[in-house]
């Protein structure tokens, strides 16, 4: 009887251990009053939904990342969708609060055989507005646990369920040099479609450019994103664009501190202040990154 009774509560103690563990993944959200939602499922998961038979149910393990990398991709895919009144979050109430056709599930695990090990990611075309609940998947093992790239993925994954397809590359003559744009440059001033291959340049960006389908179907992404089917668009502006809507700053020891969302590339943010004293003003504009 004691060995049986040692071996419950072991088990107990896994379990209680294990939903620890689950309940750890920091909550985040980078825009709580939007009402879609792209989760992020860092704990492990299983789909049942029958969304990707034959491959179901899908008994997912959790990300193996930890909270400090799990920050980061949250951090980076939050960018990635600030422009847009949609909430990045890591808090499973309010993936299921959302409305059932204007949210997705990306699952973020180190189970990946069962699609063969070939991708970083995967996810359905238009799946967001499904209402099925369709989940995407990034494989982080597959992508060295890297958050970086786990990001990428994630902003690419979530990019297909709205709708979005592949930015490809050609050339001058029309050929289709690869299913996935990886860009131009190098460096800091590098970069790539967050639709093509973004794992590579510091910089990822939404892009309007040719899609798998030949060199002149052109996919402007934020177009999509945006488009009436996803039920969402471009988030509120922060701030005024004229003189007379322009924020006003507060000075605290000859200092003011004031964030704010480029939405698209046409915004214009206006501010207006009184320097406290007689001097010259500097000023540091300083990206998340």
């Amino acid at each position: 009887m004691k060995p049986l009774l040692r071996h419950l509560f072991t088990f107990i103690l896994l379990s209680l251990l294990a939903k620890a563990d689950a309940q750890s993944v920091p909550t985040l959200n980078s825009y709580p009053s939007a009402s879609a939602a792209i989760f992020l499922d860092f704990d492990g998961h299983t789909d049942a939904t029958g969304n990707w038979y034959p491959f179901g149910p899908l008994v997912c393990g959790p990300s193996g990342m930890s909270n400090d990398q799990i920050v980061e991709v949250f951090n980076r895919v939050a960018e990635d969708y600030r422009p847009f009144n949609v909430n990045i979050t890591t808090d499973s109430t309010k993936y299921w609060a959302a409305p059932v056709k204007q949210r997705t599930r990306i699952i973020f695990t180190i189970t990946s055989s069962w699609y063969g090990n070939s991708a970083g990611g995967v996810s359905w075309v238009g799946s967001f507005r499904w209402g099925t609940n369709a989940a995407a998947f990034v494989f982080s093992a597959l992508l060295n646990y890297n958050p970086k790239r786990v990001a990428e993925a994630a902003s690419h994954e979530a990019g297909h369920t709205l709708g979005l397809q592949h930015q490809a590359k050609y050339d001058g003559n029309c050929t289709k040099i690869t299913d996935y744009d990886p860009g131009f440059g190098t460096g800091e001033i590098g970069w790539a479609p967050i639709m093509g291959v973004g794992y590579y340049q510091n910089f990822t960006l939404w892009h309007n450019g040719p899609t798998i389908y030949g060199c002149n179907t052109f996919q402007s992404d934020l177009d999509v994103i945006t488009g009436a089917d996803n039920g969402f668009g471009y988030r509120d502006d922060d701030h005024g664009k004229t003189f007379a809507t322009a924020t006003t700053p507060a000075f605290t020891a000859n200092q003011f501190d004031v964030t704010g969302v480029i939405d698209r590339n046409t915004d214009q943010d206006v501010f207006r202040f009184i320097m406290p004293a007689n001097g010259r003003l500097q000023i540091n504009a300083v990206p998340y990154n």
